[in-house]
């Protein structure tokens, strides 16, 4: 589902391979739990490095990013993480059996993101995605850049400020 999201968003054919800039093992995975503050996940591609963005993340959600190696995560305003490397998870679900619970929620509550994000693009309006993410997340019109919140729900500029001023 991870890459789905990436190929979904940026348009890339998925049998397409990127070089790697720095090999991935499980320890250079992280995951993190924002315990302050809010981030922009945002891709760049093609020549011009567009930035597509992906997630906006608030306060008090597990933060793992749509693509291991694509993802760009870029703080808003200042923030306090937990970090739990790839190794320390296998660890406290083998040491700790109701850390299980827990970690089947936070990925439960990641899946859940990533379809309500596929499912908002597909299936609203503008104007609907407009209104969605000013009832969701109230606080990316405060911190965010218009061409962020135009690139998250996929749209120019200018229709992003037309359905604003209504």
């Amino acid at each position: 589902m991870c890459q789905s999201l990436f190929h979904f968003l940026t348009g890339v054919d998925a049998r397409e391979r990127f070089p790697r800039k720095n090999p991935l093992t499980p320890d250079s995975i992280n995951h993190f739990y924002l315990n302050q503050g809010h981030i922009i996940e945002y891709f760049k591609v093609g020549p011009s490095r567009k930035r597509i963005i992906v997630f906006f993340w608030e306060t008090f959600e597990y933060v793992i990013p749509s693509h291991p190696v694509h993802s760009i995560l870029e703080p808003l305003d200042e923030i306090g993480k937990t970090t739990i490397c790839y190794g320390g998870m296998i660890m406290s679900l083998r040491r700790f059996p109701l850390f299980a619970d827990c970690y089947r929620m936070m990925r439960w509550k990641y899946q859940e993101k990533v379809k309500a994000r596929i499912y908002t693009l597909t299936h609203l309006e503008p104007k609907e995605r407009l209104a969605q993410l000013e009832e969701d997340q109230p606080w990316v019109f405060d911190l965010v850049r218009e061409e962020d919140i135009a690139s998250y729900l996929r749209l120019n500029v200018g229709i992003l400020k037309r359905l604003t001023q209504y």
